[in-house]
This record gives structure tokens, C-alpha cells and sequence, in this order.
């Protein structure tokens, strides 16, 4: 699993990095579920939101 999150203390959230191609859908998505592996190794699934900054949805052609 490439995409990483890592919690952040200070700004309390979860930062989340790597990327995800082919996904179904992705340009008319409002949300999407990243499954991602956190720094104590645990997997966990966290909904964005199209319009969250540095998450983006490029159309597929």
C-alpha cells in the first residue's frame, strides 16, 4: 500500500499522502474512501470531499 497518513498532533487531523489511479467514477464523485496505512500500521479508511484542498479528480479519458 503506497498512500501514507500520518496524524498530525498539533493541527489534530490526519495527513494524507500518495495517489490512487483508475478510479471509477472519480470526476462526477462528491466523496471518496482512501484507505490508507497509518504510522502504526493499521489500515483505516477516511472520507474525503472532492473539494478538499490537495485532493483532485482529473477526468479520465
Amino acid at each position: 500500500m503506497e498512500t501514507q497518513a500520518r496524524w498530525d498532533e498539533k493541527k489534530q487531523v490526519y495527513i494524507l499522502n500518495g495517489t490512487k489511479t483508475w478510479i471509477t467514477n472519480s470526476p462526477i464523485a462528491d466523496v471518496a474512501v482512501v484507505w490508507a496505512k497509518c504510522d502504526d500500521k493499521e489500515i483505516r479508511g477516511f472520507i474525503l470531499e472532492r473539494s478538499m484542498n490537495g485532493f483532485s479528480t482529473p477526468k479520465i479519458e
